[in-house]
C-alpha cells in the first residue's frame, strides 16, 4: 500500500483539507511510553479510504490545524481499540471526539470476539495475515525505516475494509447507533481533579476516612512530581509506599525508613517532603475527610445478587441478539450494585442505566433491584 510522509506543515493542510472531503477519516497513532507519564507521540496514520498519509509530529513545529481538525465532528472517526489513541490526542491537543467508531468494540458487539486484535480482525476480514514484527519499534527514531513506515500505514489501510465489513453487520442486525452510543461513551475525556487522584490508588479500601484523608495529599503531590518530570507515577513512588504511609503516618525519617513498603530510594529522595505533607494532611478537619472506600464484596449477599444480576443480564442479551458481555461486563454489573446499595446514591446513573443499555434494559434492572436488593 502506497503512503506519503508529512513532515511539514503546508503538507499537513493540504492533507487536511483532502480528507476532509471524505465522509470517514481512519486513524491510528504509534508512541513510546516506558517510564513517561504521558505517552511520547511518535507518528499519526490517516486515511480518507482511499490514500495514506503519515504525518510526523516530530518534524512539524505547529501541530494546531490538526487539533483543530481532529475536534470536529462532520466525519465519522475510526480507530481499533482507541484507548490509548484518545489518551495520546487528548494530552497532545485536548482532542474530544464525539462521531466515532472503535472496530474492537464493534466486534464484541457483533460476538466476533471479545478485545478482538486488529491483525485477528483483518485476517478474518480481508484473509490477510499482518507483519506485526515491528509492533515494538522505537517510533521516536529518525529516520524510521520503510519497513516500520510500511508497517504503520498497513495499519490504516487495512482499517478502511474492517470497519466497512463491520459498519455493514451493524446496521444489518440494527446495533449501529447502540455501538455509536458506546463508542462515544467510551471515548469521552476529561480530566481528573488532583484532590481525585488518591482514587487511583490500589488497596485504598483498607483504610478509614482520616488515612484516606492523607492519602489525599501524598497522592496529589505524586502526580504533581510526576507531570514535572514527565514520569510514571511508580517511578516517583509505587502504591503500597502511599498506603503504608498514610496507614502509618510516621512523624519522623527514622520512623518512615522502617516501612517495609518504602524502599529505601523512595525515602533517601523524598522523605523530608513526605513528612511534611503528613504533617498537614493530619492537621485536615474531619468534615474535610474523604468518604470511606467499600468494595463490591462488601456488598451484603454480594455473591449470590451478583449471580442471579448476571442470569437476569444473560436472558435480556439473548432476546436482545446481544453478546452478554457486551451488554453488561462484571464491572458493569458490579457497579450497578454498588450505585444501589451506596446511600445517599450519587446523582450519575450506573451505565447498565444509561444510553442504549437504559434504553434496552433500563426498566427491568430497575425493577429486579427494587424486589432483590
Amino acid at each position: 500500500m502506497p503512503f506519503q510522509v508529512i513532515n511539514s506543515q503546508p503538507q499537513l493542510i493540504a492533507v487536511i483539507e483532502q480528507c476532509s472531503a471524505a465522509p470517514v477519516r481512519y486513524l491510528d497513532t504509534e508512541f513510546v511510553r516506558e517510564r513517561s507519564l504521558y505517552p511520547q507521540f511518535g507518528l499519526l496514520q490517516i486515511s480518507d479510504g482511499n490514500q495514506v498519509w503519515l504525518v510526523d509530529p516530530l518534524g512539524i513545529d505547529d501541530l494546531s490545524p490538526l487539533w483543530q481538525w481532529l475536534q470536529q465532528t462532520d466525519q465519522l472517526t475510526v480507530f481499533h481499540a482507541f484507548g490509548e489513541d484518545l489518551e495520546l490526542l487528548w494530552h497532545e491537543g485536548k482532542i474530544q471526539f464525539g462521531n466515532i467508531l472503535d472496530t474492537q468494540v464493534a466486534a464484541a458487539m457483533l460476538d466476533w470476539g471479545s478485545g478482538m486484535g486488529f491483525a485477528a480482525l483483518v485476517e478474518r476480514v480481508c484473509g490477510v495475515e499482518l507483519d506485526k514484527s515491528h509492533s515494538r519499534t522505537n517510533w521516536l527514531a529518525r529516520p524510521l525505516s520503510e519497513q516500520q513506515l510500511q508497517y504503520a500505514a498497513d495499519d490504516v489501510h487495512y482499517l478502511v475494509p474492517v470497519a466497512e465489513a463491520l459498519i455493514t453487520e451493524l446496521k444489518a442486525k440494527g446495533l449501529y447507533e447502540a455501538c455509536m452510543n458506546e463508542c462515544s461513551r467510551l471515548a469521552a475525556r476529561k480530566d481528573k481533579s488532583l484532590a481525585n487522584r488518591y482514587l487511583d490508588v490500589k488497596n485504598t479500601w483498607q483504610l478509614n476516612r482520616q488515612q484516606l484523608a492523607v492519602l489525599r495529599e501524598l497522592a496529589a503531590w505524586r502526580y504533581q512530581r510526576a507531570m514535572a518530570k514527565d514520569m510514571a507515577l511508580g517511578f516517583v513512588i509505587k502504591d503500597l509506599a502511599l498506603i503504608a504511609l498514610a496507614r502509618s503516618q510516621p512523624e519522623s525519617m527514622a520512623k518512615l525508613k522502617q516501612l517495609n513498603d518504602v524502599s529505601p530510594i523512595e525515602a533517601r529522595i523524598h522523605g523530608s517532603k513526605l513528612l511534611s505533607l503528613i504533617a498537614d494532611a493530619k492537621k485536615i478537619d474531619k468534615a474535610d475527610w474523604p468518604e470511606q472506600i467499600y468494595r463490591v464484596i462488601d456488598i451484603p449477599q454480594y455473591k449470590q445478587r451478583s449471580k442471579a444480576l448476571a442470569q437476569l443480564i444473560q436472558q435480556q442479551a439473548e432476546q436482545a441478539d446481544i453478546p452478554a458481555p457486551a451488554l453488561a461486563s462484571k464491572r458493569l454489573i458490579n457497579e450497578l450494585l454498588m450505585w444501589h446499595w451506596q446511600q445517599p446514591k450519587n446523582d450519575d446513573k450506573p451505565v447498565l442505566l444509561s444510553g442504549w443499555r437504559g434504553q434496552l434494559v433500563g426498566e427491568t434492572l430497575t425493577q429486579w433491584l427494587a424486589t432483590n436488593c
